[in-house]
């Protein structure tokens, strides 16, 4: 496959809990903060980085545990977006700013996409656009380059020889640092980016394979 213009960096964060009994669990976790960076593989810069907050539908308030590890309060999501409206700014982005270009999204790890976004936009009904269904994933990128070693976001971060910059649990923050490990990943072979993950187009997210 060649190599997309464009990659958009995504981390999502979502609604979470350890209190007993928790609040939130994987049946009612949603994302409360969809952010992307918009990089140009071509030119090597970063074009645009957006952090769009977003309020869920089925819990009233952040738990305190979720509010002081995402650094996400009640103020960030009351009058938020939900969010249907917001991937429909995502998609306005892509529309408007992308047009005729190629791109495909980068996360970190199979997470973010088939199961926190996957999941629920399916509870919610909601249809999401064809280009959620390839991405790259930089766990697997990195194992190209690295076989044996962890690919927590920290230790691939030590392991090209940069620390983590700014909030850790922040989607924006995360996605940043996704993107400095995937510019040293590239520095070390052009070609890793040739076989993106490509998911059905009746991808289930409930059934695992």
């Amino acid at each position: 496959m060649a190599k997309p213009e464009i990659l958009i960096v995504m981390d999502f964060e979502a609604t979470c809990d350890e209190g007993n009994p928790p609040i939130v669990t994987r049946e009612n976790q949603e994302l409360i903060e969809l952010p992307w960076v918009t990089y140009d593989l071509q030119a090597k810069e970063v074009l645009y980085q957006r952090q769009i907050y977003v309020k869920p539908e089925w819990v009233d308030h952040l738990p305190d545990f979720c509010q002081n590890l995402t650094g996400i309060t009640d103020q960030h999501i009351r009058g938020a977006p939900l969010l249907i409206d917001a991937l429909q700014e995502f998609d306005d982005y892509i529309t408007n700013q992308l047009a005729g270009k190629s791109f495909v999204i980068l996360v970190d790890g199979i997470w973010d996409i088939e199961i926190c976004l996957f999941s629920e936009a399916k509870k919610k009904g909601i249809k999401l656009k064809p280009y959620f269904h390839k991405y790259y994933d930089l766990k697997k990128l990195f194992k190209t380059q690295y076989p044996y070693e962890n690919t927590s976001l920290n230790t691939m971060l030590r392991t090209v020889g940069l620390r983590f910059e700014g909030n850790k649990h922040s989607g924006i923050d995360d996605s940043k640092n996704i993107l400095r490990v995937l510019i040293r990943l590239l520095s070390m072979n052009e070609n890793i980016l040739d076989r993106p993950v490509i998911l059905p187009e009746n991808f289930d997210p409930f059934i695992r394979s």
